[in-house]
Protein backbone atom coordinates (compact mmCIF):
# COMPACT_ATOMS: atom_id res chain seq x y z
CA UNK A 1 0.00 0.00 0.00
CA UNK A 2 2.67 2.36 1.19
CA UNK A 3 4.56 1.83 -2.23
CA UNK A 4 1.12 1.89 -4.30
CA UNK A 5 0.74 5.75 -2.45
CA UNK A 6 4.22 6.47 -3.41
CA UNK A 7 3.75 6.03 -6.98
CA UNK A 8 0.01 7.93 -7.33
CA UNK A 9 1.75 10.79 -5.40
CA UNK A 10 5.00 10.44 -8.12
CA UNK A 11 2.14 10.24 -11.17
CA UNK A 12 0.64 12.90 -10.08
CA UNK A 13 3.57 15.11 -9.30
CA UNK A 14 4.85 14.07 -12.66
CA UNK A 15 1.70 15.58 -14.52
CA UNK A 16 1.52 18.66 -12.79
CA UNK A 17 4.48 20.15 -14.66
CA UNK A 18 3.48 20.96 -18.06
CA UNK A 19 5.73 21.21 -21.58
CA UNK A 20 8.26 24.01 -22.51
CA UNK A 21 6.39 27.05 -23.33
CA UNK A 22 8.95 27.97 -25.71
CA UNK A 23 9.90 27.66 -29.48
CA UNK A 24 13.33 27.41 -30.75
CA UNK A 25 14.47 26.59 -26.77
CA UNK A 26 17.59 25.83 -28.17
CA UNK A 27 18.21 28.13 -30.63
CA UNK A 28 18.78 25.68 -33.19
CA UNK A 29 16.58 27.19 -36.27
CA UNK A 30 17.72 30.34 -37.59
CA UNK A 31 15.52 33.39 -38.32
CA UNK A 32 15.50 35.80 -40.85
CA UNK A 33 19.60 35.55 -41.26
CA UNK A 34 22.64 33.07 -38.93
CA UNK A 35 22.56 36.48 -36.60
CA UNK A 36 18.86 35.49 -35.29
CA UNK A 37 17.24 32.50 -33.82
CA UNK A 38 14.00 31.96 -35.14
CA UNK A 39 11.18 33.01 -32.97
CA UNK A 40 13.83 34.81 -30.61
CA UNK A 41 14.05 38.95 -30.94
CA UNK A 42 17.50 39.60 -29.99
CA UNK A 43 18.79 43.35 -30.01
CA UNK A 44 22.35 44.47 -29.91
CA UNK A 45 25.51 42.69 -29.25
CA UNK A 46 24.10 39.05 -28.73
CA UNK A 47 23.26 37.02 -31.56
CA UNK A 48 23.38 33.06 -32.79
CA UNK A 49 26.50 31.65 -32.89
CA UNK A 50 28.05 27.34 -33.65
CA UNK A 51 30.86 28.10 -31.15
CA UNK A 52 28.46 29.23 -28.23
CA UNK A 53 26.19 26.03 -27.37
CA UNK A 54 25.74 24.03 -24.20
CA UNK A 55 24.19 21.54 -26.63
CA UNK A 56 23.32 20.94 -30.09
CA UNK A 57 24.98 22.68 -32.64
CA UNK A 58 23.82 26.40 -32.00
CA UNK A 59 23.87 28.60 -28.77
CA UNK A 60 23.25 32.97 -28.49
CA UNK A 61 27.15 34.32 -27.61
CA UNK A 62 26.87 37.67 -26.14
CA UNK A 63 29.70 40.30 -26.91
CA UNK A 64 32.20 41.98 -24.23
CA UNK A 65 34.98 43.37 -26.51
CA UNK A 66 34.30 46.92 -25.95
CA UNK A 67 32.94 49.25 -23.08
CA UNK A 68 29.84 49.36 -22.62
CA UNK A 69 28.33 46.88 -24.92
CA UNK A 70 24.94 45.29 -23.70
CA UNK A 71 22.35 42.93 -25.48
CA UNK A 72 19.45 40.91 -24.90
CA UNK A 73 16.61 37.72 -26.01
CA UNK A 74 13.41 37.81 -25.56
CA UNK A 75 10.37 35.63 -26.84
CA UNK A 76 6.92 36.04 -25.90
CA UNK A 77 4.47 33.24 -26.06
CA UNK A 78 0.47 32.66 -25.29
CA UNK A 79 -0.86 32.11 -21.87
CA UNK A 80 -3.70 32.72 -19.86
CA UNK A 81 -4.26 32.87 -15.98
CA UNK A 82 -4.88 29.77 -14.11
CA UNK A 83 -5.40 30.29 -10.54
CA UNK A 84 -4.00 26.75 -10.00
CA UNK A 85 -1.26 26.98 -12.33
CA UNK A 86 0.35 30.40 -11.28
CA UNK A 87 3.68 29.72 -11.12
CA UNK A 88 5.80 30.38 -13.96
CA UNK A 89 9.63 29.01 -14.09
CA UNK A 90 12.14 30.29 -16.06
CA UNK A 91 15.34 28.61 -16.88
CA UNK A 92 18.55 28.94 -19.05
CA UNK A 93 21.93 27.22 -19.08
CA UNK A 94 24.79 30.20 -19.34
CA UNK A 95 28.39 30.76 -18.68
CA UNK A 96 30.65 33.60 -18.50
CA UNK A 97 34.15 33.75 -20.69
CA UNK A 98 37.21 34.13 -17.85
CA UNK A 99 37.17 38.10 -18.64
CA UNK A 100 33.42 38.67 -19.21
CA UNK A 101 32.88 41.97 -16.76
CA UNK A 102 30.21 44.39 -16.41
CA UNK A 103 30.79 47.98 -14.42
CA UNK A 104 26.90 48.26 -13.32
CA UNK A 105 27.06 44.29 -12.62
CA UNK A 106 24.47 43.86 -15.01
CA UNK A 107 23.29 40.46 -16.05
CA UNK A 108 19.77 39.58 -15.60
CA UNK A 109 16.27 37.19 -16.09
CA UNK A 110 13.07 39.18 -16.47
CA UNK A 111 9.48 37.94 -17.13
CA UNK A 112 6.47 40.18 -18.21
CA UNK A 113 3.07 39.39 -18.26
CA UNK A 114 1.38 40.95 -21.19
CA UNK A 115 -2.38 41.35 -22.26
CA UNK A 116 -2.24 41.79 -26.12
CA UNK A 117 0.96 42.95 -26.30
CA UNK A 118 0.60 45.92 -23.45
CA UNK A 119 2.94 45.09 -20.41
CA UNK A 120 0.56 44.72 -17.38
CA UNK A 121 4.00 44.18 -15.21
CA UNK A 122 7.13 42.15 -14.47
CA UNK A 123 9.64 40.33 -12.42
CA UNK A 124 13.33 41.02 -12.97
CA UNK A 125 16.16 39.16 -11.06
CA UNK A 126 19.69 39.92 -11.26
CA UNK A 127 21.85 36.98 -11.55
CA UNK A 128 25.47 38.37 -12.40
CA UNK A 129 27.39 37.34 -9.34
CA UNK A 130 26.13 33.24 -10.04
CA UNK A 131 26.85 33.95 -13.96
CA UNK A 132 30.25 34.67 -12.83
CA UNK A 133 31.19 32.94 -9.90
CA UNK A 134 32.88 30.50 -12.42
CA UNK A 135 33.12 29.49 -16.04
CA UNK A 136 31.12 26.91 -15.69
CA UNK A 137 28.15 25.94 -17.46
CA UNK A 138 25.04 26.31 -15.20
CA UNK A 139 21.71 26.62 -15.52
CA UNK A 140 20.02 30.11 -14.06
CA UNK A 141 16.13 29.63 -12.78
CA UNK A 142 13.75 32.28 -12.26
CA UNK A 143 10.66 31.53 -10.90
CA UNK A 144 7.47 33.75 -10.16
CA UNK A 145 4.15 33.39 -9.26
CA UNK A 146 1.40 35.67 -11.15
CA UNK A 147 -2.00 36.28 -8.79
CA UNK A 148 -1.49 40.03 -9.57
CA UNK A 149 -2.55 40.00 -13.60
CA UNK A 150 -5.37 38.02 -14.07
CA UNK A 151 -6.00 39.33 -17.39
CA UNK A 152 -2.48 38.71 -18.65
CA UNK A 153 -2.68 36.30 -22.26
CA UNK A 154 1.20 36.57 -22.79
CA UNK A 155 4.08 36.29 -21.21
CA UNK A 156 7.70 37.26 -22.30
CA UNK A 157 11.05 35.73 -20.73
CA UNK A 158 13.83 37.87 -21.23
CA UNK A 159 17.79 37.73 -20.71
CA UNK A 160 20.23 40.39 -20.69
CA UNK A 161 23.47 41.80 -19.51
CA UNK A 162 25.07 45.33 -20.71
CA UNK A 163 27.34 47.91 -19.14
CA UNK A 164 30.81 45.47 -20.28
CA UNK A 165 34.51 46.37 -19.39
CA UNK A 166 36.75 45.44 -22.10
CA UNK A 167 39.76 43.28 -21.44
CA UNK A 168 42.03 43.85 -24.02
CA UNK A 169 43.18 40.35 -23.01
CA UNK A 170 40.14 38.77 -24.77
CA UNK A 171 37.81 35.92 -23.39
CA UNK A 172 35.31 39.29 -22.16
CA UNK A 173 31.80 37.27 -23.47
CA UNK A 174 29.37 35.48 -22.23
CA UNK A 175 27.21 32.32 -23.92
CA UNK A 176 23.63 31.35 -23.26
CA UNK A 177 21.26 28.18 -24.07
CA UNK A 178 18.69 26.08 -23.96
CA UNK A 179 16.17 28.11 -22.43
CA UNK A 180 12.80 26.86 -21.31
CA UNK A 181 9.43 28.46 -19.63
CA UNK A 182 7.23 26.19 -18.32
CA UNK A 183 3.36 26.65 -16.23
CA UNK A 184 3.75 24.62 -12.85
CA UNK A 185 1.03 24.62 -10.16
CA UNK A 186 1.23 25.80 -6.70
CA UNK A 187 2.82 22.82 -4.66
CA UNK A 188 -0.57 22.90 -2.31
CA UNK A 189 -2.96 22.06 -4.95
CA UNK A 190 -0.47 19.27 -6.34
CA UNK A 191 -0.94 17.92 -2.97
CA UNK A 192 -4.38 18.18 -2.15
CA UNK A 193 -4.28 16.39 -5.91
CA UNK A 194 -2.04 13.56 -4.75
CA UNK A 195 -3.72 13.10 -1.49
CA UNK A 196 -7.15 12.63 -3.34
CA UNK A 197 -5.56 10.16 -5.83
CA UNK A 198 -4.39 8.44 -3.19
CA UNK A 199 -7.83 8.07 -1.29
CA UNK A 200 -9.74 6.98 -3.95
CA UNK A 201 -7.25 4.02 -4.73
CA UNK A 202 -7.10 2.95 -0.96
CA UNK A 203 -11.25 3.13 -1.63
CA UNK A 204 -11.13 1.02 -4.69
CA UNK A 205 -8.99 -1.51 -2.88
CA UNK A 206 -10.74 -1.82 -0.09
CA UNK A 207 -14.04 -2.32 -1.81
CA UNK A 208 -12.59 -4.67 -3.92
CA UNK A 209 -11.31 -7.01 -1.03
CA UNK A 210 -14.94 -7.21 0.36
Amino acid sequence: MKWLGVCVIGCVLASGVQANLLSNPGFETEGVSSWNAADWLNESDIGRMDWAQYSGSYGMAGYGDADGKWGYIAQTVSTSYDAANPIYRFTIWGMAEENFSSSGNEVYMKVTFKENGSDLGDFTQNIYADFTANTDWNQHVMQVTNTAWTSANQVEVLFGYGQTVNDLAGNCGLRVDDASMIQIPEPTSVLLLALGSVGIVVFRIQRNRR
